[in-house]
């Protein structure tokens, strides 16, 4: 998960961590008898190593979601079809990043503290310029709109006093700018 200012919160894989413990404690429960009271404990045990999985999940879903609202006032996400994406070969990774859960927390979250959560169709997301909203396509293999340093010297015009000057003319100053802008330029 990305915001607009470019801070990544990493997300919890916690079933791919306890994944393993997990599938251990299955195996245990096949060579039980039915109906024995060892077969009940373990039954217990992988329910407890459920719930474990799930409470840590919500609890992470929390704190982001008061941290995000903390920060904006306008929260934007994309209004993915999560059924669809788990139905893919990431299927295991969305399902444990809990997308949906997510969304319902962070709105939740943002309406009791006075914030607002928009949900945006996600076609064409990744094709608008982030400095000036133009569109710009791109390929499937593009996902990133590349920003390049530019020298002033190479731009003209009006798009020269819309950069900030340290006020040493002598020296090159870079901008960050993107190529759709450069190529227009030219």
């Amino acid at each position: 998960m990305t915001t607009s200012i470019g801070e990544k919160v990493p997300i919890q894989h916690t079933y791919r961590k306890t994944q393993n413990h997990l599938a251990r404690q299955q195996r245990k429960l096949t060579r039980k008898n039915k109906e024995s009271k060892r077969c009940k404990k373990q039954k217990n045990k992988i329910a407890r190593i459920h719930q474990r999985i799930g409470r840590i999940r919500e609890n992470f879903h929390y704190n982001t979601a008061h941290k995000l609202v903390k920060k904006f006032d306008l929260i934007a996400v994309e209004d993915l079809n999560i059924r669809g994406l788990a139905r893919s070969k990431l299927a295991k990774s969305i399902l444990d990043g809990a997308w949906g859960k997510f969304i319902n927390i962070l709105s939740a979250v943002a309406v009791k503290r006075g914030s607002r959560v928009v949900k945006v169709q996600p076609h064409g997301t990744s094709v608008n310029c982030s400095n000036c909203g133009t569109k710009v396509p791109k390929t499937l293999s593009i996902r990133v709109l590349i920003e390049a340093p530019v020298k002033i010297s190479d731009l003209t015009g009006e798009n020269v006093t819309s950069l900030n000057w340290d006020g040493n003319e002598k020296r090159m100053l870079h901008a960050s700018f993107c190529l759709y802008h450069l190529l227009k330029l030219r």
